[in-house]
């Protein structure tokens, strides 16, 4: 009884993050939903076209596939469409438009309200965007941080210990791990890991912080 209530789909998992659980997994990331959000929900799939339909006190959530990587979600009140392609992914929410484009160690994420540029060496990692630059530079295990926010350094020890200087990694400006939309409990995860899987940064980086759109 016990080993039956804990395979329960309830618990976060490692393909979507803290609190989310996996619908379907994509080479751009995943569509998951909350179950702390959705508390009481019914969730059903068609297996002649692959229909998903998530249905709680949130409203009815209607997960369509649009072709190879491709979905429309149908909310209560607004759509979500992912197109994929070999350059990348474009997701529509809300009336705006998100693009994020890979071409070799180059990301280009397009939002509403900027354009970030993603680029990486073997030893740096620069981001550009209208808030600034963050640049990041490994040297045999010592890296070293700059951005608007201000420097951080990690220095390993000989002995196993290390030093941290600075501002926490994670405040530093653009460096996110992904970008969620969610609405009704049901959401998008795009995950920069996936987009760049030999990155030194997104390789480490845990869940967040992320770009977030509801």
């Amino acid at each position: 009884m016990f080993t039956a209530l804990l395979a329960l789909p309830g618990l976060s998992d490692d393909i979507s993050g803290p609190l989310r659980k996996t619908l379907t997994e994509e080479s751009w990331g995943s569509i998951y939903y909350v179950p702390t959000e959705l508390k009481d929900y019914d969730y059903s799939r068609n297996v002649l076209d692959g229909t998903r339909v998530v249905e709680s006190a949130l409203g009815k959530v209607v997960i369509k596939d649009a072709g190879i990587g491709s979905f429309e979600l149908t909310y209560p009140d607004t759509t979500l469409t992912v197109d994929s392609s070999k350059e990348g992914v474009r997701v529509k929410f809300r009336n705006q438009t998100y693009e994020f484009l890979k071409s070799g160690h180059t990301m280009t994420f397009k939002l509403p309200d900027d354009e970030i540029r993603y680029a990486h060496t073997e030893t740096e990692f620069v981001i550009n965007g209208k808030k600034g630059t963050t640049k990041i530079v490994e040297r045999d295990g010592n890296y070293h941080m700059e951005s608007p926010v201000g420097v951080f350094s990690y220095v390993p020890d000989p002995d196993g210990g290390f030093k941290v200087r600075g501002a926490p990694a994670v405040k530093h400006t653009y460096l996110m791990r992904g970008a969620i939309f969610q609405d009704s409990g049901v959401g998008v995860l795009i995950d920069f890991r996936k987009f760049d899987p030999e990155s030194p940064i997104f390789r480490f980086m845990e869940w967040i912080p992320l770009f977030e759109y509801r």
